[in-house]
């Protein structure tokens, strides 16, 4: 198949669903699973209130967009400026907020409902705690369950991250320490694996991580969620993947993320990272291109993330996937379009035996 141009792409644009504003990388916890890496000792690079607002209007023009979610580092290291974009927002356009947070700043009740109730006024709904063995280092339970607690009386929706270690504390466990402080079955549970990526592949040894000889499904979510770096680098997802340059669609802090966005609907990578809920599909063509030793070569792999990262960070690999798309633009659009419009059928039916109606 021929290549595919930028205009032809752009009437079968990305659903990018949440903007996401990573407002910079600094933290007041070191983990040693955190795929940010070296960059969590950089303190000067964020996003200003220009460039958060900058990267709002433009977003808005795709109208695709449901909600914002704020992210780190640690979010609240910024409180002032996640309050004033949160204001911006509310003011504007009314949408609902999300946020990832450690909640190291939740010491006391009060001091909880000092910070968290002015976001709920600008409309933070949703709240992501990270919470496990690595995060526990450095903070306490009773901070998370200080933030549960107020975000539950707010009757917002409250979810728990759990990044996996082998022989670490898992849900269950977590589950019954909180049980005593707040209401555990009104909270999302996740858990994650830990990705080979940044503090992980330093801090770790293989031991403490999980592996697998082929890539793991799922976990990607490549195309639904637009994430802005604190350098302005513009990227299609929020797992460790994003932290491989070749998964940069442009940089906010140069040109609009509209423009951006439109010029990566024509990308025959992103389409297949999209089309394939990750990287499988990568693996595949490699394979196609008689370089399966490559595929060998960075197994096993941790999670999807980490094999996205490893394929698009080593230069032998990327230079036979970029050589293995060039002329597929059209093979890979059409495959990211049937597998989008497939996916929201299938949340339709979805959606209506849950509700007790009838398809049309």
């Amino acid at each position: 198949m021929s290549n595919i141009s930028i205009s032809q792409a752009e009437k079968f644009g990305h659903d990018f669903k949440q903007l996401v504003l990573t407002l910079g990388y600094r933290c007041n916890m070191l983990c040693k699973h955190c795929f940010i890496g070296e960059k969590l000792h950089d303190h000067d690079t964020i996003l200003t209130y220009e460039d958060c607002i900058e990267a709002i209007e433009s977003a808005s023009k795709l109208q695709t967009i449901r909600t914002v979610a704020f992210v780190g580092g640690e979010p609240f290291v910024y409180y002032k400026l996640l309050l004033r974009v949160a204001d911006y927002l509310h003011t504007h356009y009314r949408c609902a907020l999300n946020i990832t947070t450690n909640a190291s700043w939740a010491k006391t009740p009060e001091m909880t409902q000092r910070l968290l109730d002015p976001l709920f006024e600008r409309g933070l709904r949703h709240i992501m705690i990270s919470l496990d063995q690595y995060h526990l280092e450095f903070g306490t339970i009773e901070h998370v369950a200080n933030c549960i607690g107020r975000s539950q009386e707010l009757g917002m929706d409250t979810a728990v991250q759990i990044i996996r270690r082998v022989g670490a504390p898992k849900e269950e466990d977590f589950r019954i320490a909180l049980n005593p402080l707040v209401d555990i079955e009104k909270i999302r549970w996740y858990e994650n694996p830990c990705s080979a990526i940044g503090n992980a592949h330093t801090m770790l040894s293989k031991e403490d991580l999980e592996w697998h000889e082929e890539i793991p499904v799922g976990g990607c979510n490549a195309g639904d969620i637009l994430n802005i770096q604190p350098d302005g680098e513009i990227k299609p997802c929020c797992g460790a993947g994003l932290m491989a340059k070749r998964l940069s669609l442009g940089n906010a802090k140069r040109e609009p993320v509209d423009e951006a966005v439109r010029r990566a609907e024509a990308d025959p990578l992103i389409n297949s990272l999209v089309a394939e809920q990750g990287p499988r599909g990568l693996a595949r063509l490699l394979s196609e291109a008689g370089r399966q030793d490559l595929v060998q070569k960075h197994a096993p792999f941790t999670d999807a993330c980490y094999a996205c990262h490893s394929f698009l960070t080593d230069a032998e690999t990327l230079e036979v996937l970029e050589a293995q798309l060039e002329s597929r633009g059209v093979e890979m659009l059409v495959n990211r379009i049937m597998a989008v419009r497939s996916a929201d059928v299938i949340k339709l039916v979805q959606e209506r035996e849950n509700a007790g109606e009838a398809l049309p």
